[in-house]
């Protein structure tokens, strides 16, 4: 069996910038569908394949973290 490469340690640093990057992926997504089904949020969560729960709670988060948020 390969010996376990002890030198190796994970890149955090890169690894929040992916996390963060993914995030904003979602966000962008998320508030893209809305507003290609004029704010629909039932139409939205089809689109989307996530539930109206989830999609309250994320669009809940993104108010608190900027408030320009119109939905």
């Amino acid at each position: 069996m390969p010996e376990a490469d002890s030198d190796h340690e994970p890149d955090t640093e890169n690894s929040d910038s992916s996390s963060q990057d993914i995030k904003t992926l979602e966000r962008n997504h998320i508030l893209e569908t809305l507003a290609a089904v004029n704010g629909s949020r039932k139409l939205a969560v089809k689109k989307l394949g996530i539930s109206e729960r989830t999609l309250r709670y994320k669009l809940q988060q993104y108010r608190l973290m900027n408030n320009n948020i119109p939905i």
